[in-house]
């Protein structure tokens, strides 16, 4: 098979078929390729996401996927709630705590949740940030 010079270059893909949720085969529709097995850098929920995926040393035998694309439906804006409602304000050193619910479906169909709670403490900031 030519393989044309693109090819080699990361390329956007979906995926067609999933090995357990870190390995899977992806069609690349620009490259009019299908990659053998790739590992991922990131975890895969469902065949049908996009994906980016790098060639190793540009061997299109050595696929890696190393981007999850969002679906149309998971892009919004995503849920802030800070403590004490109002106009929020934080200040490097301050204490946080973040909750994070995430609901989805595995490659079986199968739901499941995410529910965990964490605390930490502002390590940063920026001086582009106003209240009021």
């Amino acid at each position: 098979m030519r393989v044309e010079q693109f090819q080699y270059y990361p390329q956007r893909g979906i995926v067609t078929t999933l090995k357990g949720n870190y390995q899977a085969k992806v069609n690349l529709p620009e490259a009019k390729f299908d990659t053998d097995w790739a590992d991922s850098c990131v975890w895969l929920p469902k065949e049908g996401v996009e994906v980016l995926v790098v060639f190793i040393n540009g061997d299109l035998n050595r696929p890696v996927i190393t981007q999850l694309f969002p679906s149309d439906e998971e892009i919004g804006t995503p849920l802030l709630e800070l403590a004490g409602g109002g106009t929020a304000v934080a200040r490097k050193g301050d204490s946080v705590q973040v909750t994070i619910n995430y609901s989805s479906t595995d490659s079986k169909g199968d739901s499941f949740s995410i529910n965990t709670t964490a605390n930490g403490t502002i390590t940063s900031g920026s001086q582009k940030v106003t209240s009021g």
